[in-house]
This record gives C-alpha cells, structure tokens and sequence, in this order.
C-alpha cells in the first residue's frame, strides 16, 4: 500500500478490496440514517455557549459502531502511508456527516448545508507530531456572524478517538477573550474598534484545552482562534479526529464544485442525492490543493503527501 499510485487512486475496485466491508456507491443517502439529535436543554445550552466563546463541546452523542467502523480505515489508511483524507471515498464517511444534518440547527438555522470541504487526522502518539498550527478558519468576514451571534458558517470536529492533553486535543481562546476578535465584533458594529488590538498579548490564562471523547463534537465558528496541540511518546493512542464545514443555508456558498451540476455542497434534502466516486474524487483533489500550503510548514511534511498525490491532485481538482 505503500506504493500508491495514480492507477490505484483512479480505480474504484482497488479501493473496496482495500476496505472490503465498506460501500462506495452512488447515492449514499439512500437510506437516509437517523439524525443525530439533542435534547432541548443542550441545544439551549450550546447555542448561548457559542454566542459566548464561539465554541461549544458535546458528550458522546454518535454511534459508536460508526465511529469505530470509520477510525478502523484511518489506522488502516495511515499504516499504509495514505493519506486518511481518502476515507471519505467510502459510504460510511458520508453516512456519519449526514448524521449531524439537525445538530447545528441551534445556530446555523433550519436547512443548513455541508461543505465538502474537510479533514482528517490520524496523529501519532509521539513527540513529533502535531495538530495544525494556530489560526482561524475563516477571514473575519462581516456576514460570518449574525447580529445575535450566531455564526453563518461552522466547523464540526469530530473525535474518533479519544482525545486527551497528551495526544494532540484542540486549545481554543474563547472569543470573548480575544481582543481582535472584540476588536472585529465592535467594527461590524458599527462603533470604534480597539487601539492596537493587534499587539495586544493573548491572555495565556484563558486559553482552553479541549479533551473529548470519541463519538463527541466540538463545534466552533469559523473566526475562533484555535490549534491542535503537539502530542507526546507517553500518549496511549494516536489522535484521529474529522473537521467539516456546515454552512446556513441563506450564507454565500464558499464551497468549491464538484460535479457536472457545479453543485458547491451537499444538499442533504434529497436522500437520492448524488456523491459518485468520481465526485468523491475531485472533492478529495479540491481539498488537497486548499490545504497543500500546510503539507511542509518547518519542515513538518504531511504523511503520504507524495509525488503521486500530487499528480492526482493536478488532474482531478476543480478547474472551472
């Protein structure tokens, strides 16, 4: 598996004898799965939770046959210097991100839709690997947040493993303590914003280490500072973890297309919605080309980014 090229990466029929008790079909909501749902006092809960931090954290509340069928192909993928990313050519990759299609309701309102614009992570348990550096996932847009607070577009991060302090978990700076962020929130307000913000230090005392088990969601809006921690040779498992987009319905799309219909997200109203392999595929190739520019950051090269990946990404990424 080691030896993964570009005849491999194009042919379905390798990619189920890789995985031979998985699907990849056509329409993987066909058999439109339960939704995941919360109860009424933690949709309250987490809704006011991100108008406060921009962030909120729920308990184990996906199955876990699903979560354990999906980590199985990441450990098997990344012992075969693949990229887990190419996890998302099987059904049940897409049946779990269909599951949350009513979880984000409480801030992204009825409707919303998923970006096919994702990761996933498999971080060994060792002192040299590492989560993504700090930043923020969108560019402090005026119509990323609502008047109330809400965000318009949302990143779902999905532990498949359990995740602790010593193997990678995300650390978060709650948004009421980042001054550009206050500083960006008074300018969308329309009243002055803060002197210098830029220079102002990050309260090192707020920031937030987010441990999580697997089966549970840490959802945050996309202007919120935050970053994958280094791991450490005295964790027990390998950090494996989803990140996706959910964007509301009545925001401008910020996906890239996928198909011959130029769709930008997957509408999840249709459970004969189309997701064919070779949609898959360019999905897969849009996403390598957005992220390539964190493959090598000091010298930190990502696992099972090699030439072949990349004559795969050249040909099957978007170019409309």
């Amino acid at each position: 598996m080691s030896n993964l090229n570009l005849s491999d990466i194009e042919n379905i029929e390798f990619w189920r004898s890789l995985n031979p008790g998985l699907n990849i079909s056509d329409t993987p909501f066909q058999n439109n799965t339960a939704p995941c749902t919360l109860d009424p006092d933690m949709q309250s809960r987490l809704r006011q939770q991100m108008i406060d931090e921009g962030y909120f954290q729920t308990p184990e509340v996906l199955n876990k046959n699903d979560i354990s069928v999906l980590r199985d192909v990441v450990v098997k993928l990344n012992s075969g210097n693949i990229m887990p990313l190419f996890a998302a050519l099987y059904d049940e990759f897409w049946i779990l991100l269909h599951s949350l299609r009513d979880t984000f309701t409480p801030f992204l309102q009825n409707d919303y839709r998923l970006v096919p614009d994702f990761w996933i992570w498999h971080i060994d348990a060792d002192d040299q690997s590492s989560g993504w550096k700090p930043h923020r996932d969108g560019s402090m847009e005026f119509d990323s947040i609502r008047d109330d607070g809400t965000p318009t577009l949302c990143t779902a991060w999905i532990a498949l493993s359990d995740i602790e302090t010593s193997n990678s978990c995300m650390y978060v700076l709650p948004r009421k303590y980042d001054v550009i962020f206050q500083d960006f929130a008074r300018k969308r307000a329309g009243v002055p914003g803060i002197e210098n913000a830029k220079d102002v230090p990050i309260p090192l005392t707020r920031i937030r280490a987010l441990p999580i088990n697997a089966g549970a969601i840490i959802g945050w809006d996309t202007n919120l500072f935050h970053w994958g921690s280094g791991s450490s040779k005295w964790a027990i498992d390998p950090r494996i973890s989803i990140g996706v987009y959910y964007q509301a319905a009545d925001a401008k799309e910020t996906g890239k297309p996928f198909n011959s219909e130029k769709k930008c997200f997957v509408d999840y109203s249709k459970p004969d919605f189309e997701l064919t392999f070779e949609n898959r595929l360019v999905i897969i190739a849009n996403i390598i080309n957005n992220y390539a520019h964190k493959f090598d950051i000091d010298g930190e090269v990502e696992k099972g980014f090699t030439a072949e990946i990349k004559s795969f990404q050249e040909k099957w990424c978007w170019k409309g």
